[in-house]
């Protein structure tokens, strides 16, 4: 029997993976036998809410009429200074490391004859295959980019002895463009060059806010925003909020933790926390009285008052997030660290078993049953049978996602990733025996849910349905939504609230009663 969460009515879908954490819709009105009976048009569009490498990869949650997600909003500023720094010279095809004979040979190949006669819808492949011929494979794995780079820029780039003096201010910052233009013009750089190495100096410096969304689940229209200075990341952090106890808890970015009214978004508490990682996307879960987050280690907030009351450094990450696991009188929470999977008492942090396992993923429970998926090649998912006194193997797969969540239904298991060789397997949950497999687009960190019998999943920007059956993979349509990536849909009374590359939507997925 797959148990259910407490933080809200199993109606709702207040947190990642849903009330119970676990993907899975217990009570569902009938769903559409098809996608293709789903219109492309929703039934809301909220405002522009950016997603991905701009806004983050974090999912929508739902609670007491309100529709919740985080984004780490990217932006620029205009700055005075000027800095030309390691990428920059990367840019122009050299790197303070490489060696001079080296730099020398592909400067020679850059100004050749042969070079000269390549064609333009050629001059990539011919690159990469001097760098083939003429560099070891050690200084293939250090310099290929650069090497190509400067190969293709050709007769257009920099030359070389003038990049070379650039070394010397290499992220040293100029106060404006006139004192590096002038640095430059005393070197003995032409304004030709001068000019094509201000192209790959920064006029401005990357931000980022967190921002919190609250919508009405019933129209989109935005009831309150939260806005505050956040960190600026390579990829964005992507946290996916909880509700509980009429608060909205979510991470953001730089080891910034906020706590909300969920009702008017005025802040109850936010925390600091020191943590070396950029990119977070661990997501609450409230149970006992305390929220837990990884944050480089398993940390306990009070709920109330977001003091520490503990942490637990056995269970490391940034990614994973916690799930329940309900056994007698007595709820559990489990969860990844880096290379072991963890059950621990939510009042204390004490661990009270430790499994091998390990990854982003949230372990699925289902009763005694747990099924985790791992970094680790050589574990990939595995099966375990639950006590207090620990987990009992029963069976691995091989399967390897970066971190989608397993989803547990009846007596089987649903998988969906796998990146560039992604598949979508039902396993099942007594022997680990795949019942049937597909391949897929690629997909990876797209954890799938389930309800009224059917599967859902977001691969490649399109949402996917397909019978949640063992029988065979039997595909319900494809609906072309403009979903962003590696994002878990929600559903609600059989509205699916799902975050888009651009905004939040709301589709209607009811069917005709049976």
């Amino acid at each position: 029997m797959v148990g259910l969460g407490v933080v809200a009515e199993a109606s709702d879908w207040p947190q990642w993976r849903g009330p119970g954490r676990d993907g899975v819709v217990a009570s569902s009105p009938p769903l559409v036998d098809t996608l293709a009976n789903v219109s492309r048009e929703p039934l809301w569009r909220s405002e522009r809410i950016l997603a991905e490498n701009q806004g983050g990869w974090g999912s929508v949650v739902v609670g007491e009429g309100r529709a919740y997600v985080y984004a780490n909003w990217k932006y620029k500023v205009p700055i005075e200074t000027r800095t030309l720094a390691q990428r920059g010279l990367e840019t122009l095809g050299w790197r303070p490391d490489m060696p001079e004979d080296l730099a020398r040979k592909v400067e020679a190949a850059r100004l050749s004859e042969e070079r000269a006669g390549v064609a333009r819808a050629d001059a990539r492949s011919w690159c990469a295959e001097w760098v083939k011929q003429n560099l070891s494979t050690e200084q293939g794995k250090k310099w290929n980019q650069v090497c190509q780079r400067r190969l293709l820029l050709g007769e257009g780039a920099v030359p070389l002895d003038d990049v070379m003096k650039l070394a010397a201010i290499r992220d040293r910052e100029f106060p404006n463009a006139d004192a590096l233009v002038q640095w430059l013009a005393d070197s003995g750089i032409d304004a030709p060059r001068r000019e094509a190495i201000l192209k790959v100096v920064p006029t401005t410096a990357d931000r980022a806010h967190d921002k919190v969304f609250c919508l009405d689940a019933a129209t989109g229209e935005t009831v309150w925003q939260m806005e505050r200075e956040g960190t600026f990341t390579g990829y964005s952090s992507s946290s996916t909020p909880c509700v509980a106890g009429g608060r909205c808890y979510v991470q953001g970015s730089g080891g910034r933790i906020y706590c909300l009214d969920a009702a008017t978004g005025d802040e109850v508490w936010q925390r600091q926390v020191e943590v070396k990682a950029n990119e977070l996307a661990s997501s609450f879960v409230v149970q006992d009285g305390v929220a837990v987050l990884l944050v480089g280690q398993l940390t306990g907030f009070d709920a109330a008052t977001g003091e520490v009351l503990w942490r637990q450094g056995d269970v490391a990450g940034v990614y994973g997030s916690a799930a329940y696991w309900r056994t007698g009188d007595g709820t559990y929470l489990v969860c990844n660290g880096a290379k072991e999977t963890f059950c621990l008492d939510a009042k204390t942090g004490a661990v009270v078993w430790r499994a091998p396992g390990g990854g982003w993923s949230t372990p699925a429970v289902s009763g005694d049953l747990m099924v985790v998926s791992t970094n680790n090649k050589a574990l990939g998912v595995i099966g375990y049978r639950l006590s207090l006194s620990g987990a009992e193997k029963l069976w691995n797969v091989d399967f390897l996602d970066r971190g989608t969540s397993p989803l547990i239904y009846g007596e089987h298991v649903c998988l969906v990733g796998g990146g560039a060789v992604a598949r979508i397997l039902c396993v099942d949950a007594s022997s680990g025996e795949v019942v049937w497999q597909e391949k897929l687009p690629s997909t990876e960190l797209a954890s799938p849910v389930v309800a009224d019998g059917k599967l859902l999943y977001v691969s490649r920007g399109s949402l996917h349905m397909a019978e949640a059956t063992p029988e065979a993979f039997r595909p319900l349509g494809e609906a072309k939504l403009g979903a962003a990536v590696c994002i878990t849909p929600g559903i609600v009374d059989g509205r699916l609230f799902l975050r888009l590359k651009d905004s939040v939507a709301c589709y209607d997925l009811r069917g005709s009663p049976s």
